[in-house]
């Protein structure tokens, strides 16, 4: 993973959430479930999950999509040369100051048009290799989909750790999940039948 890769800048945001832009280049490494993070102009890194991605429409697209007896050439062309712009959202899942990991909001949101960058696999380690905490923001959010949210991240947090010689961080993520979950059943069901989807092997490590 390349280090400091620019992806977006933000349009939006709160202490929980943020909204930034992405151009139709970069839309594929910035994808559901990767972990991000924007540098504040006060030295503050604030690190968040990807749940959910829009393609914004236009006055062309919306015309085209219900027209009659358009020409495939048309909407071929429509399609190659239109700029597609993507805003995409965020949870924010901490931040880090002097050097800190502190897995609550930041003391105040993020502003318009700071940049958005990817993480490498050691800013994964960094922020989750020793603290767990961060996974109750998850669970609790109310737009986001958990199952899949979680699954997602658990698969590239996983590998961001293994490819760092770190094996154990899946064993201790899970049972950090199921002390978060053990007062909902359905959702712990849930959340575990995606995360056994995503990393089969899961089933097998030994995790409660």
């Amino acid at each position: 993973m390349t280090n400091n890769t620019l992806i977006g800048r933000l349009i939006r945001s709160n202490i929980s959430d943020y909204i930034f832009g992405c151009e139709e280049n970069k839309i594929d490494p910035a994808s559901f479930g990767r972990m991000v993070y924007i540098k504040t102009n006060n030295d503050v890194k604030v690190y968040g999950l990807i749940y959910n991605i829009n393609i914004l429409d236009d006055g062309i697209v919306r015309q085209l999509s219900t027209a009659k007896n358009v020409p495939e050439t048309i909407i071929a062309d429509t399609k190659e040369n239109r700029s597609v712009t993507f805003e995409i959202s965020v949870l924010i899942v901490g931040y880090e100051k002097d050097d800190k990991i502190v897995h609550l909001p930041p003391p105040t949101p993020p502003l318009s048009l700071d940049n958005i960058f990817l993480c490498t696999n050691e800013d994964i380690k960094k922020f989750n290799g020793n603290m767990l905490g961060y996974l109750r923001q998850i669970t609790k959010h109310p737009e986001a989909p958990v199952a899949e949210l979680l699954a997602v991240h658990f698969m590239q947090a996983n590998q961001a750790h293994i490819e760092l010689n770190d094996y154990e961080w899946i064993k201790k993520a899970s049972k950090e999940l199921t002390i978060l979950l053990r007062d909902d059943y359905n959702k712990l069901t849930d959340v575990f039948g995606a995360i056994s989807a995503a990393i089969p092997t899961l089933e097998n490590e030994g995790t409660e």
